[in-house]
């Protein structure tokens, strides 16, 4: 099976010694790689990738060839290993109440593949010198998935998805959103590979439902708490929220065991929109750790909590 994104390494050297990082550039989704070689020049080359590397011993280079004039050279490298499985769960649609529908409609035209080439290319205008050879189709995977299964994608965790898309250069996929009151993603990646696909499409929120009530007034919305931005942040991020009415507030950060981490507000506010940002510290001003955190918001009426993730 050909493996997409695999780092090939050229050195020069003696026939029985690598000597010198010559270039490199990465395979394309057929398991191909082309590189320019000059003439009168011993190569050893080295496979690297998820799946494995070739030779398998560390920093080890298996030997090709001494270059000629006008020469062309095709080599297979056997890497041993198992593709890694995905790491999402496909899992139903649930039943939607919402007049609302989410589309993903796009194609990926190309994929670019970057090499470097520190000795060889006098000619380039980037240090180190690098040239870019573009293909026709790129694969990308598509996902929907809420705010937590997001967060979970985010640390590289395995996490649920809502009709997913794996490795496919072109996809038409349309959810209807189960709650619109919490945050919904789509996502678009590559990330198992080293190569930038270009796409064409758009993603579009359609509500195709009736709008207003029936005798055309405008529900008064209670407290509502916003997704914090950014999210996975570090060193600060900043949690929005919005008020009815006038009245006693609290804002509170939480851990994973629910112990309370740092009180961000515990005051009487006006109605509206209101924004607190949180450092990462607790409240002897202590950074935390990595991970997920959870910040509550209490009215009188009210106490809604959502997540966030903090890297370092």
């Amino acid at each position: 099976m050909p493996i997409d994104g695999a780092k090939i390494i050229l050195v020069t050297g003696t026939q029985t010694t690598p000597q010198s990082y010559d270039m490199w550039s990465f395979t394309d989704k057929d398991g191909n790689c082309s590189l320019p070689v000059g003439e009168g020049i011993h190569f050893h080359a080295r496979v690297e990738s998820p799946v494995g590397n070739y030779p398998p011993g560390s920093n080890s280079y298996s030997y090709l060839t001494l270059t000629v004039d006008g020469g062309s050279y095709d080599f297979l490298f056997p890497v041993s290993g198992d593709i890694m499985p995905s790491t999402f769960n496909e899992i139903a649609v649930p039943k939607s109440d919402n007049d609302w529908l989410i589309r993903a409609d796009f194609f990926s035209t190309s994929q670019v593949i970057s090499a470097g080439i520190p000795m060889d290319d006098l000619n380039a205008t980037t240090n180190p010198p690098r040239f870019y050879k573009v293909e026709d189709n790129g694969d990308v995977n598509l996902f929907f998935a809420n705010e937590n299964d997001y967060l979970m994608y985010r640390m590289y965790s395995n996490f649920d998805s809502y009709l997913p898309e794996y490795n496919v250069s072109m996809a038409l996929a349309e959810f209807d959103v189960p709650d619109i009151r919490e945050p919904w993603y789509v996502i678009l990646d590559n990330d198992n590979v080293s190569n930038c696909a270009s796409l064409q499409g758009y993603i579009a929120l359609y509500h195709y439902g009736p709008v207003g009530n029936k005798d055309n007034t405008v529900p008064k919305l209670g407290a509502q708490l916003l997704s914090n931005r950014p999210n996975p942040f570090n060193p600060e991020t900043t949690i929005s929220f919005t008020l009815a009415d006038n009245g006693y507030t609290e804002l509170e950060v939480f851990n994973v065991k629910g112990q309370l981490v740092k009180t961000l507000v515990r005051d009487v506010l006006y109605a509206g929109m209101h924004q607190f940002s949180w450092d990462g510290t607790n409240e002897q001003g202590v950074s935390t750790g990595s991970g997920v955190y959870f910040y509550t918001l209490k009215t009188g009426t009210k106490k809604i909590t959502k997540k966030m993730l903090l890297l370092k």
